[in-house]
């Protein structure tokens, strides 16, 4: 070993250079390249691909051939037939918590409750004065129509039991006033028989007269016929009276003469008035209570209560600060609040979602799965539709009110006797000219070509090209042809 390192050091290389050059076979090759230079060239050429290829083969010689790796895709699908489901914004809607404001202008007087107290329903929860005195103005006015309420009250009954003698003595003079005409109906008769005696009575005066008067020759009879004269003019005016009155008696005593037409519109008049003064009376006493009652009502918002049992959250207010209508005084919640979830959403898509399907709702860390209690027939949100979900009991404890959580609501078919599919947009490829799909054929990958409908969130109807049995391909990175296996 040390003798071949010891020549290998000693090797002149220029030596065997001029050595090979001044060879025999080294001439015979420069002649020969000289002449043949493209000959050379490829021969050359030939010798170098004759050791390459033979050194490929040695190195062959002793090497195992190794079999040839098939590629295999591991994919997921999606089968025809289930709802696709779309990504929308959900509000709560808590009931039961409520904020208690301010409903008339005041100065907090006093603060009865704290944050974390449970009261019952009328509970006050804040005491608002008029002043910084503490004087409230619609207590006074509550008291004051308080007490002329109270006044009518104690007077209505005695009010109502004048009129009702009132109504007696209309009745009594009506039933005098016929009792007046019957007698004097009654003594028609005997005026009559007093006027026929006093008419006989002055017929004898008028033929004593003229007997008289024919005996009177030489004056011995006009002293007596003086006084006869005198005799029948006072039974004459006396006639004259008795007719008078007799006419007179008869005018009032007639049914259909204006005396007594007169009598019965007095007394119809008398009841008519007696009956309004009654009926006003009762106005009255109404008058006063509701009065009493709205001056309540104006006292009870001096005082704002909580509305049902529940617990204070928060008071937002302070002793002796003045406050308007609107003002927010406190925040309360109900022991047993109840909340719904609702969606807002365009009339097709209300239309189209499932009333059998659950939709799954992101609440907090939990997912939770509701049926919808009930979908709007009517936009109720501008164009917008409803879609209503009650929350369950416990959670509706952990809902916060007007929070926005996320949904995946199911999307049915509105034509039952469809059979349109839905499948996710990711497994559509299009171009310029068409739309296909990828499917899962045995073992394989083939694409088919389709036909897009209508859009849902990230689902899209599919009107012809795929049967009910097919499995669409959803992972991206295959081709037509490719081996596959479907993950579970």
């Amino acid at each position: 070993m040390q003798d071949r390192l010891t020549k290998i050091r000693n090797f002149n290389y220029r030596s065997s250079l001029n050595k090979l050059k001044n060879n025999t076979y080294s001439d015979r090759a420069r002649s020969t390249v000289q002449k043949r230079p493209f000959f050379s060239f490829f021969f050359a050429l030939g010798v170098l691909f004759g050791f390459l290829l033979l050194g490929s083969i040695l190195s062959n010689l002793n090497k195992k051939e190794t079999p040839k790796v098939v590629l295999v895709k591991e994919i997921q699908t999606y089968k025809l037939g289930e709802l696709p489901k779309i990504k929308l914004q959900a509000k709560i809607e808590k009931q039961g918590v409520i904020k208690i404001v301010a409903q008339t202008p005041g100065i907090v007087n006093n603060i009865n409750l704290t944050e974390g107290q449970t009261v019952n329903a009328g509970t006050v929860i804040v005491s608002l004065a008029s002043n910084y005195n503490g004087a409230n103005a619609a207590s006074v006015q509550r008291q004051l129509a308080g007490a002329q309420y109270q006044n009518n009250k104690d007077t209505y009954e005695a009010q109502k039991e004048i009129i009702k003698k009132q109504r007696e003595i209309t009745d009594k003079s009506k039933e005098n006033t016929e009792e007046l005409r019957r007698i004097t109906e009654n003594s028609l008769s005997d005026t009559r028989g007093s006027i026929d005696y006093n008419e006989d009575l002055l017929e004898m005066l008028d033929n004593s007269i003229k007997s008289l008067e024919s005996m009177n020759a030489d004056g011995a009879q006009t002293q007596a016929i003086l006084a006869a004269k005198g005799q029948r003019g006072q039974l004459a005016s006396g006639v004259n009276q008795l007719r008078s009155g007799l006419r007179q008696a008869e005018y009032s005593v007639g049914t259909d003469n204006p005396p007594t037409e007169l009598a019965n519109i007095q007394k119809d008049i008398t009841i008519k008035q007696l009956e309004v003064q009654e009926k006003s009376l009762e106005l009255g006493k109404q008058v006063s209570s509701l009065q009493f009652t709205l001056a309540s009502i104006n006292e009870s918002l001096m005082y704002p209560s909580a509305p049902f049992d529940a617990v204070i959250q928060k008071i937002h207010v302070q002793a002796g600060q003045n406050v308007t209508p609107g003002t927010i005084l406190a925040t309360i919640s109900c022991l047993t609040p109840k909340g719904t979830v609702v969606i807002n959403v365009p009339r097709n898509i209300a239309y189209s979602i499932s009333r059998t399907e659950m939709t799954n709702f992101s609440f907090g860390k939990k997912r939770i799965s509701l049926i919808p209690s009930y979908i709007s027939t009517e936009a109720t949100d501008g164009q917008l539709y409803s879609i209503v979900y009650t929350l369950p009991n416990e959670n509706s404890l952990e809902a916060t009110d007007e929070e926005y959580i996320t949904a995946d609501v199911p999307i049915g078919i509105i034509n039952t006797s469809s059979n349109i599919p839905f499948i996710p947009l990711d497994a559509v490829y299009q171009n310029q000219d068409e739309a296909y799909v990828f499917v899962v054929d045995g073992s394989k990958v083939k694409s088919k070509k389709i036909q897009l409908g209508v859009i849902y969130g990230r689902y899209v109807e599919i009107e012809n090209g795929l049967d009910q049995k097919d499995q669409v391909v959803l992972t991206r990175n295959v081709v037509t042809g490719d081996n596959i296996t479907i993950k579970n």
